[in-house]
This record gives C-alpha cells, sequence and structure tokens, in this order.
C-alpha cells in the first residue's frame, strides 16, 4: 500500500499525508474527541442522525473539509484530512471538484494518486 495519501482540488494536490509517520498523542486524542463528539449525533443533510456510524461520520467530516478548503481554513482542513485518513484505512485519495461553494467529493480507495501526467496528443 502507497504510505501517502493525498487531498487533491481539482487535480492539483493540497494537503498530503504521510501513513509512515506515526501520529502524535495529541492529535490522535483529538481524533478520538471528535469521534465522540460525533458519537452524540450529527446533521447530514439537514437530518439529525442519533448514532452515526463510521460512514456518516466519516462523510460529516468531508463536509466540514470542504467548508474549511471554502474558508481557506488550512489547518482545519487538515485536521479533517487526518480524520479522515486514519478512520478510512484504505483511502488512497480524496479528490475534490468543483468551485468555492459548489464542492462534490469522492473517496478513492482503489487508485494511487501518481503526479506523473500523460502526454497527450490532439
Amino acid at each position: 500500500m502507497q504510505q501517502i495519501v493525498k487531498l487533491l482540488v481539482n487535480n492539483e494536490v493540497l494537503l498530503e499525508y504521510h501513513r509512515d509517520v506515526p501520529l502524535p498523542d495529541l492529535q490522535r486524542r483529538y481524533l478520538e474527541d471528535m469521534d465522540q463528539r460525533m458519537d452524540a449525533g450529527i446533521f447530514l443533510d439537514k437530518h439529525f442522525i442519533e448514532k452515526p456510524d463510521q460512514k456518516q461520520k466519516a462523510e460529516f467530516v468531508s463536509l466540514m473539509l470542504l467548508k474549511f478548503i471554502d474558508e481557506d481554513r488550512h489547518n482545519d482542513a487538515s485536521a479533517m484530512f487526518t480524520y479522515l485518513v486514519n478512520r478510512l484505512g484504505e483511502l488512497k485519495q480524496f479528490k475534490v471538484m468543483g468551485e468555492k461553494g459548489q464542492y462534490k467529493f469522492e473517496w478513492v480507495f482503489d487508485k494511487d494518486h501518481s503526479d506523473y501526467q500523460p502526454i497527450r496528443f490532439h
């Protein structure tokens, strides 16, 4: 498994997470605290989910990540990305497409991102 997970916005790498670097205790506790707060319930698509499962939590965190990208809050976006990488164990890429306020996202589990760009002839 590739050790680097990438957050791409419109095919540009915004963040990288290196799985081979141990997560500091403070960050690990922060992620655990996030889980505990979400266990009390979250809003998804304007519906309250009393006992969210891991996929619902990941969707909620992904939406928060998009909000933080919109607001240029890179430290907060980085924390959300760290959560996703650590809770979605096989995640290889988090792809964001669109413009500010209209982002869509995709979790990619089956393909590593490559910096290699093929030459296209028209």
